[in-house]
């Protein structure tokens, strides 16, 4: 994954919200939905699963689909290259890439480790760490990023880890803001690489 690639930034991505009122979601976040627009979502639930090999497709095209909206957006954020079963694995395994289903459909996408030297360099295995999290953008809107993230923290609290920590780019501030929303803390700030401002947040384990 690109947290370990020395050429590209593994800046997490929520693609929520097709409405353009910023980078993430123009919506106010609720536990369990959203209202966008002073109308409240009935309330949506994932399946969230590890995927087999035979999901590989599912699980790359949403991160495909993400990276070609940032790109047409003027945001360009993942290596398309790099979105791939044999570069992905030279860091993280299968049972670390996750699927978000709605009704059988894959709908959203996470990869989430139990270490990261390159970004989180001091960790002392306390922690789990959140990268490429995206959804597709025709459930855009609906609050998976969300429920995705919820799912990461009760997933900490299982391991007995101290800490859910991300990290995202630095210069987009409604991207910070939507985490911050969820309850993450920003601990650090710095230039990854000479290049990519990034930020660093985490979460305690309840």
């Amino acid at each position: 994954m690109s947290s370990k690639a020395v050429k590209f930034h593994s800046r997490n991505l929520v693609t929520e919200c097709r409405n353009g009122k910023h980078d993430i979601c123009g919506c106010t976040l609720r536990i369990g939905g959203c209202v966008i627009d002073g109308k409240e979502e009935e309330e949506l639930r994932l399946e969230i699963r590890n995927i087999t090999d035979g999901k590989w497709d599912d699980f790359f095209s949403i991160l495909r689909e993400a990276s070609l909206w940032l790109q047409i957006e003027g945001k360009a954020m993942w290596d398309p290259h790099q979105l791939t079963p044999e570069h992905i694995l030279k860091s993280c395994s299968t049972e670390q890439c996750y699927i978000g289903y709605q009704n059988y459909e894959a709908a959203a996408a996470m990869i989430l480790q139990e270490e990261d030297p390159i970004f989180w360099p001091d960790s002392k295995n306390d922690s789990l760490f959140i990268h490429k999290l995206a959804v597709r953008r025709k459930n855009a809107g609906k609050g998976f990023s969300h429920e995705m993230i919820e799912w990461a923290k009760t997933r900490t609290k299982e391991l007995d880890k101290t800490y859910l920590r991300l990290d995202c780019a630095a210069d987009r501030p409604k991207l910070c803001s939507f985490y911050e929303k969820q309850g993450f803390r920003k601990v650090d700030e710095r230039m990854m690489f000479g290049v990519y401002p990034t930020a660093f947040y985490e979460i305690c384990s309840p």
